[in-house]
């Protein structure tokens, strides 16, 4: 994974990129008080995708926000919406961990249309059954 930054209108966010053309888009958000480097082990298990692990806003190498700016997670959705544009991502999918995946979750309340689901996953029709961990399965590396 390389490193990345994008400005946007609340300051850099800064992270890391393993860009693959044409391959599923995945944005991963990491936990509280910690940064896009708590991927790293699991990007070398996600062959095929095209991973941006982000430093959420305050967060690793991501600018803190200015004066008066909001920290909250519906705050923090506006900078991702705005990170998924300069990447050109229409829609992609979401991986998040401890608060990134309460982040992630709001996200795809929030603009569902933007969001790539697993393929045994019906779009707005999510049940148990399609969320289950087979969806999700990733293959071990030999």
């Amino acid at each position: 994974m390389r490193e990345f930054a994008i400005d946007t209108p609340l300051g850099r966010i800064a992270g890391l990129r393993r860009q693959l053309a044409e391959a599923p888009r995945v944005l991963a958000l990491h936990g509280w008080l910690d940064n896009a480097a708590s991927f790293v082990p699991l990007a070398q298990r996600l062959d095929g995708i095209d991973l941006v692990a982000i430093d959420l806003p305050g967060h690793g190498a991501s600018a803190h926000l200015p004066a008066g700016a909001d920290y909250s997670f519906a705050g923090t959705v506006n900078a991702l919406l705005d990170i998924a544009d300069a990447l050109q991502w229409p829609r992609f999918a979401l991986l998040g961990h401890s608060m990134g995946a309460g982040i992630g979750s709001l996200l795809a309340a929030a603009c569902p249309q933007r969001i790539e689901w697993p393929s045994k996953a019906k779009r707005g029709h999510c049940s148990a059954s399609a969320m289950s961990s087979s969806a999700f399965t990733v293959p071990a590396k030999e």
